[in-house]
């Protein structure tokens, strides 16, 4: 059953390219599928986790009130955008995400806490680094300039300070 994508609350979302296909294969796919983030997503929501890997992605994020359109709108338009521009660069069509794109809503802070962590951590646990500083292409904030992007103050609040949430990330690497 796919749950609604309600306003004010937290959810973990993600997706993967069709048949597992890759959705980025170079530096500027990445940095393109971002730049539609933010402009499909930024101003509608808070986002306060993100990975991109090769051929799937996570966010943690949570929709404004009072939308002018339903919430999975702003994400299917994101989705369509890379879809269009992926499809002409590398002379292919049809679709590229598995639909329906999957949808966890974050009931208590403890869940939002780990799925910050788990989204966090995804190029390591996929073995991609060892160090979350090494991934370019998370919001871990220590390697990233997510000022615009990221709900920075929030997300700290989430986890009670920024050295905590530095803390909680370094334990859960085993710095």
């Amino acid at each position: 059953m796919i749950i609604t994508l309600e306003e004010n609350k937290y959810y973990h979302i993600y997706n993967r390219g069709i048949n597992s296909c890759n959705l980025f294969d170079n530096n500027h796919d990445y940095s393109y599928f971002l730049m539609l983030a933010k402009r499909y997503l930024s101003p509608v929501s808070n986002i306060y986790a993100y990975a991109l890997m090769l051929n799937h992605f996570h966010f943690v994020i949570k929709f404004n009130s009072n939308l002018e359109k339903p919430t999975h709108q702003y994400l299917s338009n994101l989705f369509n955008a890379y879809t269009k521009a992926y499809n002409l660069w590398n002379n292919r069509h049809g679709a590229l995400f598995e639909r329906p794109f999957r949808r966890k809503m974050l009931t208590e802070t403890d869940d939002v806490l780990r799925a910050i962590l788990y989204v966090n951590n995804n190029p390591i646990k996929h073995e991609i680094v060892r160090r979350l500083d090494d991934y370019k292409w998370n919001s871990f904030p220590i390697n990233s300039n997510n000022d615009e992007f990221i709900a920075m103050d929030e997300l700290f609040e989430i986890f009670s300070g920024e050295k905590v949430f530095i803390d909680y990330h370094n334990q859960e690497n085993g710095s």
